[in-house]
Formats: C-alpha cells, structure tokens, sequence
C-alpha cells in the first residue's frame, strides 16, 4: 500500500510540474508560440511579419513564405495578470496545421504592451503585442 501511494505521489507531482507556464518563456521578451515547451514559431523582424486587426483583436506572425504562423484572436482584452481570457487560435508549423476555438488561456504577464499567455491544458504558451 505504501508503495503505491508512493507511486501516486510521483506522478501527481510530475503532472503538476507541467501544469505550469516555462519560466524562460516568460523571461523572454520574444513573440513567440509554444506547445509542451517546444518553440514553434519565434518573430524574427528580417524573416517574419507582424499583423494585427485590434478592433477584432486578432494578432498574426507569420513568416516570409507564410507557411509558418499563428493567429491569436482574443474575446476579450487580457488587463491583468492572473486574468482568465478565452481566443481562437490557429497556427501551421508549415506541415499541418492546428485549429482552437474558446481556449482559456491565463494572463502569466503583461508588460509595455505585450502579453504572455498560458493554457495549462493543452501546454500552449504564447506571446503578442497588443
């Protein structure tokens, strides 16, 4: 019995240690997309272009070829850290293509404009300028 809540104790706390944001992804001042710690798209002025509709609130980085990018639309302007926000996301590693709509994401920073976004249940981190 001991053993196995020993075993129940490990993997409670190894699920928990991915639950949370990478604390480099937040260190970073990079607009970038991440899914389970992976970076799938970082903003690169010479190789990438910005766009944003803010009266729809709709973020897109994509780069040059646009095969790679990803387009953030919020329905509702993150104010906060600790803010819950809901957005469609939509992004192509340039091989396939991902699609969510009503994801929760959490508002990890907001800083000169730009935010950092969480959602622990799909790992997905990402950043854009407002």
């Amino acid at each position: 019995m001991k053993r196995l809540l020993g075993i129940v104790v490990i993997a409670l706390l190894a699920a928990s240690c991915h639950n949370k944001v990478r604390e480099e992804f937040l260190a970073s001042p990079d607009i970038c997309l991440e899914e389970n710690g992976k970076v799938l798209l970082t903003y690169n002025p010479l190789t990438c272009q910005i766009s944003r509709n803010t009266s729809k609130m709709q973020y897109r980085i994509m780069d040059d070829t646009m095969s790679r990018y990803y387009m953030l639309t919020l329905r509702q302007m993150p104010e906060s850290v600790g803010q819950t926000v809901v957005a469609d996301l939509r992004w192509s590693t340039g091989v396939s293509v991902e699609n969510y709509s009503a994801l929760e994401f959490t508002v990890e920073k907001l800083e000169s404009g730009q935010v950092w976004l969480w959602n622990s249940r799909r790992k997905i981190a990402v950043s854009v300028i407002l």
